[in-house]
């Protein structure tokens, strides 16, 4: 798990280009057969967007997750269909971003001839009081009684261990990453440690927010500098 985080903080460096090299007088000019550029394109495209918002008595609840619409593309960019592919364990976020996906701007697919194709594509929008892009979202007025709201409701329809409380994980990565980021050398056992470490502290936070829900949670956090650029990049 935690291997697959190190990939973002891993940059890819290229050498630069090399100077050309100047082409000998006698040498024989060879001119490259013209490229076939297709102009296939396998899935409808459409503009990203992250979040959805849902109705008060869901928030007032502590919804929040992240589904996935597979949405079928007619031809003429039309949608034809709607299909959950993974729920947010929400049927308010559910119906939220079906209703958003429906609404969507889409360019079709295009097939091996040029011709615009029915075909499918995959959106995924997500709401979390703590998601600066979800409307009235964002770490700034989280409280400590808010953050347990949505990690309670989170546990209770999501508590299978196969889904992440975005908020609680972040705080569990954070500890290695700002070590990576200070330079330091990591394998990955040490990290493993580092996470089941904090994997304890997030239980105490949790315990420490219950006797006192309207302290901010970034109070609560160690590294609040990461832990914000974290949860605003989920």
């Amino acid at each position: 798990m935690l291997a697959l985080l190190l990939a973002a903080f891993a940059q890819n460096t290229a050498p630069p280009d090399a100077e050309p090299t100047p082409a000998s007088p006698s040498a024989t000019l060879v001119i490259p057969a013209p490229s076939v550029t297709s102009c296939r394109s396998l899935w409808p495209k459409v503009k990203r967007e992250k979040s959805v918002d849902i109705p008060q008595w869901a928030k007032d609840e502590g919804h929040n997750g992240r589904a996935s619409v597979s949405v079928t593309v007619d031809p003429d960019g039309s949608v034809a269909a709607i299909d959950l592919v993974k729920t947010s364990g929400s049927d308010a976020i559910n119906k939220a971003v079906m209703e958003r996906a429906r609404q969507l701007e889409y360019s079709p697919a295009i097939d091996a001839e040029c011709q615009p194709t029915r075909a499918a594509v995959r959106v995924t929008m997500q709401y979390g009081r703590f998601d600066k892009d979800s409307p009235g979202g964002g770490l700034d007025g989280y409280t400590c009684g808010y953050m347990l709201r949505e990690y309670d409701w989170f546990v209770a329809a999501k508590g299978d261990g196969n889904a992440l409380f975005i908020p609680q994980f972040t705080y569990v990565i954070s500890g290695s990453l700002v070590r990576l980021e200070q330079g330091e050398d990591m394998t990955s056992s040490m990290m493993d440690a580092e996470a089941e470490k904090r994997v304890k502290a997030w239980d105490a936070v949790v315990e420490r927010c219950r006797k006192a829900p309207d302290t901010p949670l970034l109070d609560e956090i160690d590294f609040p500098a990461m832990y914000r650029k974290q949860v605003d990049n989920c």
